[in-house]
């Protein structure tokens, strides 16, 4: 026996014929003999490494994959590996080379960190595929802040650009995101997002107070980057100012107050001026300091006369810490006195008839200068007479009633005559005159009445104001039955008559509405009328009379409506023969027919009698009547 050893490298020929060739000795002679070997793929293992472990957020990544064939196969795989780095990222395939394939990755966030890293071997025709995976830690990357504020020096009110740009630090990369803090050393803090690393924001400094100001930037870590700081120093400087000066009223009188304003002002958003603002009269009173509160100061003066005319307020701001000092003036004209007529009138509006207060009141356009006295003299504006008062306490007073709305809204003039200390004035007021509220009343008679009866229905149409005229117009009658009619109000009172031909809708609401005219609102009233059926009268003929045995005999019925009712009856009437037999005949403008025969004169004369039962609109009525007949051959 003889044995050798073989590793085959690959399948590609298997199964392999395998011969053995015995080449003989001095006894044997030589032979040969054959077999057939499979060779099957070798299984492997994968192993996955990745550095650096961990990395910083936005770093290179390299994952090494390294496929083995596991014993008892051997040689070196070859063939593809995916690399799946478990953020999402599409798989990136690489090619074994020397039983290693190799992959670079950068990670964007720490979210989903520690991240799986799987390697796949895909396998080739001598060794099949596994796969393998490495946890991968992926740390927030350090940033930098770099910060820059604009304009430098800035005035009070200017607005401050600042700027802050925060950076990834090697080997970190990347853009941050997130917010910025920015602290502008005035107790003021404002948070701005980061875009394309870049955060601004806009920011006003009030005083000059804590100049030159600090400014800092921080940025606030987030799970990617981690936060960082910069500072900047921002010089803020005063602002000049400018000084407007009013007075009001202006021109003014002797001895009336005057408001003296200046308006201290800086350039948009600078602030708002504090501090002391002088004033001199221009009359050669004392001067007067006030405090400058929200931009402005304010003082009162009297001028004490006209003499001067116009005079010139000189306004001096001292300035503060923020801004400058300014000087400004005003010219400021006083003259002697005058009044004030103002005309009031109540209830305004009014309604016609209603009585309207008028009263002036004569204000002197001096203040404390004595009571207006004398008179006014009132037009109403409605062509009545004017009508003249004495003043009161300043004040005169009458009462007036409109009759009409035809000039609304008129004019109420108040013409003031003037006294020793005030000259002649004259005040207007308007007055709105509306149409007055009415009220309808409805009332029907007779009630109740009876089906075709006439019902006289009267509207009665009243004004709110006793004071005002009688209404006029029309009024629209509705009687319930789906029938209108209507009437011409006569001293505010509208009559109709009606016959109601049923009682199915009994009781009848009766509307009547008023339409209203040019002094009076419309308005509407109601009422109801019982209408009940008619009494009737039911007269009985029967012919001829008297009939013998097995003639025809002709009944006749009239049914008639009794006054004060009216109408025609309807329904059936039901004869009694007096025999025992009874016949129905319907009533044809309220008439019943019918023709019998009496087959026996046993009985005769026999009791006839008519039954009208009534229907919605009638009562029922009855009569009687005789018929004699004779035996047939008689």
């Amino acid at each position: 026996m003889a044995t050798a050893t073989h590793a085959y490298a690959s399948t590609a020929g298997s199964p392999y014929g395998v011969t053995a060739v015995y080449s003989g000795d001095s006894d044997f002679q030589a032979s040969t003999g054959t077999d057939t070997h499979t060779v099957n793929i070798a299984l492997t293992t994968t192993t996955v490494t990745s550095a650096p472990d961990p990395s910083l957020t936005g770093e290179q990544v390299t994952a090494t994959a390294t496929v083995t064939a596991n014993a008892p196969g051997a040689g070196t795989p070859t063939g593809i590996v995916t690399f799946d780095f478990g953020d999402g990222a599409a798989p990136v395939p690489a090619v074994v080379v020397g039983g290693t394939a190799t992959a670079t990755h950068t990670y964007a966030t720490t979210a989903g960190s520690p991240y799986t890293i799987t390697a796949a071997y895909g396998g080739d025709s001598n060794y099949s595929g596994s796969s393998g995976t490495d946890p991968h830690v992926v740390t927030a990357a350090d940033t930098t802040t770099t910060l820059t504020a604009l304009p430098d020096p800035s005035a009070v009110g200017d607005s401050v650009t600042a700027t802050a740009t925060v950076t990834a630090n090697a080997p970190g990369a990347g853009t941050p995101t997130g917010t910025v803090t920015f602290d502008f050393g005035d107790g003021t803090t404002v948070d701005a997002t980061l875009v394309g690393g870049v955060a601004t924001t806009g920011h006003t400094y009030t005083t000059t107070a804590g100049s030159p100001y600090t400014i800092t930037a921080t940025y606030q870590a987030n799970g990617d980057y981690t936060s960082s700081t910069a500072t900047e120093t921002q010089t803020v400087t005063p602002n000049p100012t400018t000084l407007t000066v009013t007075s009001a009223p202006d021109p003014s009188v002797v001895g009336q107050q005057v408001t003296v304003t200046a308006s201290v002002t800086a350039p948009a958003g600078a602030g708002t001026p504090t501090g002391n603002v002088a004033f001199d009269f221009g009359d050669g009173t004392p001067t007067v300091t006030a405090a400058v509160v929200g931009g402005v100061a304010t003082t009162e003066h009297t001028y004490s006369t006209a003499a001067g005319s116009p005079y010139t307020i000189t306004a001096t701001y001292e300035g503060d810490i923020d801004f400058t000092g300014s000087v400004g003036t005003d010219l400021h004209t006083v003259e002697p006195g005058t009044a004030t007529v103002l005309v009031t009138s109540a209830a305004d509006p009014s309604v016609v008839g209603e009585p309207v207060t008028v009263n002036a009141t004569v204000v002197p356009d001096i203040p404390g200068a004595p009571v207006a006295t004398g008179t006014v003299v009132f037009d109403f504006g409605d062509a009545s007479l004017p009508v003249t008062a004495s003043l009161i306490d300043g004040s005169a007073e009458v009462s007036h009633t409109y009759t009409d709305t035809a000039g609304s809204p008129y004019t109420i003039t108040a013409t003031y005559s003037g006294d020793v200390n005030l000259s002649a004035a004259l005040g207007v007021d308007t007055q709105t005159v509306q149409p007055t509220a009415t009220t309808v009343t409805v009332t029907s008679a007779p009630d109740p009445s009876l089906v075709g009866q006439e019902v006289t229905i009267t509207a009665v149409v009243t004004s709110a104001q006793p004071g005002a005229v009688t209404p006029t117009g029309w009024v629209v009658f509705e009687f319930g039955d789906g029938l209108t009619n209507a009437a011409p109000l006569v001293d505010g009172v509208a009559t109709i008559s009606y016959l109601y031909s049923s009682a199915d809708g009994s009781p009848y609401t009766i509307t009547a509405t008023y339409a209203g005219d040019l002094n009076h609102v419309g308005a509407a009233g109601t009422d109801t009328q019982t209408v009940e059926p008619a009494p009737t009268t039911l007269s009985l003929a029967s012919g001829p009379d008297p009939s013998t045995e097995g003639e025809p005999v002709t009944f006749t019925a009239l049914v008639t409506s009794d006054i004060p009712g009216a109408g025609t009856p309807t329904g059936a009437v039901l004869f009694d023969f007096g025999n025992g037999d009874t016949a129905s005949a319907t009533l044809t403008g309220g008439l019943a027919t019918l023709t019998y025969a009496y087959p026996s004169a046993v009985g005769s004369p026999f009791t006839i009698s008519a039954t009208y039962s009534g229907d919605g609109d009638f009562l029922g009525a009855s009569a009687t009547d005789t018929q004699e007949v004779n035996a047939a051959g008689l």
